[in-house]
């Protein structure tokens, strides 16, 4: 298994917020990772409505209140793009002077 740094941006029920925080799980892949990082979040937001039960605001634990921005490899500091809950976001890192680099090496320059 390998680390992954999970992107996740909260909803409000109606919207989804304009923050996103960042969650570390071990999968096999980015697309576990991303499913496993949806899961922690809703954990978190359980255990914080159960330290706070006197608050007039819980966080919401349904899965569809969660999406996926981004999940990277801090390893290799790498990124892949992920589709949002209803699939209407992409994220794409790229490191330019790694692909200017490659290409270069493709051309024999």
């Amino acid at each position: 298994m390998t680390s992954f740094d999970v992107d996740i941006q909260p909803g409000t029920g109606f919207e989804f917020k304009n923050e996103v925080f960042t969650v570390r799980v071990e999968a096999d892949g980015f697309d576990q990772a991303a499913r496993r990082g949806i899961r922690r979040a809703i954990s978190r937001a359980a255990d914080w409505n159960d330290r706070h039960a006197d608050s007039l605001s819980m966080r919401l634990t349904d899965p569809q209140a969660y999406r996926v921005v981004g999940v990277r490899n801090p390893e290799f500091g790498g990124a892949a793009p992920t589709a949002g809950a209803t699939g209407a976001t992409l994220v794409v890192a790229l490191d330019v002077e790694s692909v200017l680099a490659a290409l270069a090496s493709k051309l024999g320059r």
